[in-house]
């Protein structure tokens, strides 16, 4: 009863809110080139249990997921949620060529082992001029100096196996036939929540995930605390500095 009471906090109070924000902008940037289409259609990589999903179905995109890992889904959800089962890095996937408007993939590329398989998928579901979204970390980033190998997305190893520059993100991107690449700051609330595990690791998600102990609840709930510490960091090195340790990538199919 009280971890599913924390949990439910934490979603409303953390995820929630950033998982919103970046639909919102998703929505913004769509809207901006392409008015004429209020319902497009979209593409969730690595939706795990369709929790983002369903923050980007209430902005009216018309929403279907993928992943390769069902048990994510165990845990019922609100919604009907429409996900297929597949790896993103095979031709073998469940819809025809340029099915999607627009394709999204938060926090996906880190975790496989060939990023350009994963661009070529995308490339060949989305409709001419479609969007691509993606969140990932950002080794060149103020975050990853400052921490070094204490930096969270490095202690994950070998769960996270590609860990670009901005640059390198970007020459990729142009040579799998895209253009028009940007990469900016993603949710400074996500940062601080990776800052705050890199200062305290055993308070991350995959430390105390599926450990019902009250000490790793009372570590996770310490490591929470603390971001009222790493929020103004997280500030000043993404905001200020320009250097942020998540970037949101957008970029069009050619």
């Amino acid at each position: 009863m009280l971890l599913n009471t924390l949990s439910n906090l934490e979603y409303r109070c953390y995820y929630r809110p950033i998982y919103r924000s970046q639909a919102r902008r998703i929505k913004k940037t769509w809207k901006k080139n392409h008015k004429s289409n209020d319902n497009p259609r979209l593409l969730d990589m690595g939706c795990g249990r369709g929790l983002r999903m369903q923050a980007l179905s209430e902005e009216g995109f018309k929403v279907e997921g993928l992943d390769f890992q069902p048990h994510l889904t165990e845990q019922p959800s609100p919604l009907e949620l429409n996900i297929q089962y597949a790896d993103a890095t095979t031709t073998q996937l469940p819809w025809p060529d340029q099915t999607f408007d627009i394709i999204t993939a938060f926090f996906l590329l880190e975790h496989v082992p060939d990023v350009r398989a994963v661009l070529r998928s995308v490339r060949r579901l989305l409709k001419p001029g479609g969007l691509f979204f993606a969140t990932i970390p950002l080794i060149d980033s103020l975050q990853a100096k400052w921490w070094k190998d204490r930096w969270i997305h490095i202690t994950e190893a070998p769960r996270h196996l590609s860990l670009p520059s901005r640059k390198g993100l970007k020459l990729v991107c142009k040579t799998m036939g895209f253009q028009e690449t940007t990469i900016q700051a993603d949710s400074i609330l996500e940062e601080a929540g990776v800052a705050a595990s890199s200062l305290l690791p055993q308070a991350s998600i995959t430390d105390v995930y599926g450990n019902r102990k009250v000490t790793s609840l009372m570590r996770r709930l310490f490591g929470a605390s603390s971001l009222l510490i790493t929020f103004n960091f997280c500030f000043l090195t993404s905001i200020l500095f320009r250097s942020p340790g998540h970037g949101f990538l957008c970029t069009r199919k050619s």
